[in-house]
């Protein structure tokens, strides 16, 4: 807790200055923490880390955290994301929680809040958003992986409020409205609606199909990294085979 209120003091020394080199930067830090501060060396260095991390070669503020739409430290998280091999909806999913989050919080920085500021926003889904279970769920994790894997620092036990909105059944097409919304469509927008009603693919997986994935013979199709990062098959409908052949 201790490097955190020390962080925090530092870049709100260095917002009023004009240091965009990295060796300058550390280098003003290190005599602002010894001397104004007082701080010991192993503080300082851990200090050192985690702002380098946030800045990759440039110093970033947390209230210009937000002031493009190609943030410095959502690009870091986005690379942390991809170097689990995390799929793309989840990526897209847990930079928009976590980015909800810092605009929940006035744009403060991640690395300067904690449980408390966590807890607040995910009740705050809850009860002032009311939120589905799942949509909560999403958010939790998102902002796990965020202190955990990316900041480094534990949340502890959360204790916020649950989301209560029931799950309703979905609203299913009967066959015929089904073969109503085929005779409006047209040449590759009908076969890719008909791969996703016929072998029950995702949109992304329709989308990804190559020429190899596709078996004729057997009438299946080979879906790759699919959820979970599993490879599976699923039937491949007769009626949409002379279109996939051309």
């Amino acid at each position: 807790m201790r490097v955190i209120q020390l962080t925090k003091c530092a870049l709100s020394f260095l917002t009023h200055s004009q240091v965009i080199d990295y060796k300058e930067f550390i280098f003003i830090l290190v005599v602002y923490l010894s001397i104004v501060k007082n701080t010991n060396e192993q503080d300082i260095a851990l200090i050192s880390n985690i702002l380098y991390k946030y800045t990759r070669q440039s110093v970033l503020m947390p209230e210009g955290i937000m002031s493009s739409s190609t943030s410095p430290f959502l690009e870091m998280v986005r690379g942390e994301i991809r170097l689990r091999g995390y799929s793309l909806r989840t990526e897209k999913s847990y930079l928009f929680w976590i980015k909800q989050f810092i605009l929940f919080h006035q744009k403060r920085h991640p690395a300067t809040m904690g449980n408390g500021e966590v807890k607040q926003f995910l009740t705050w889904l809850a009860v002032k958003r009311h939120v589905a279970v799942n949509t909560q769920k999403v958010a939790l994790n998102a902002l796990v992986f965020l202190y955990h894997k990316v900041l480094k620092q534990e949340l502890g036990e959360l204790g916020f409020s649950l989301a209560t909105k029931q799950r309703h059944l979905p609203s299913v097409l009967t066959p015929t409205e089904v073969a109503m919304i085929f005779q409006h469509l047209h040449d590759r927008d009908r076969l890719i609606v008909e791969l996703l009603y016929a072998s029950g693919l995702r949109i992304t997986e329709a989308l990804r199909l190559r020429v190899q994935d596709i078996d004729f013979d057997h009438f299946s199709i080979c879906v790759r990294d699919a959820k979970g990062n599993k490879d599976r098959q699923t039937l491949l409908s007769e009626s949409a085979i002379p279109q996939l052949k051309i």
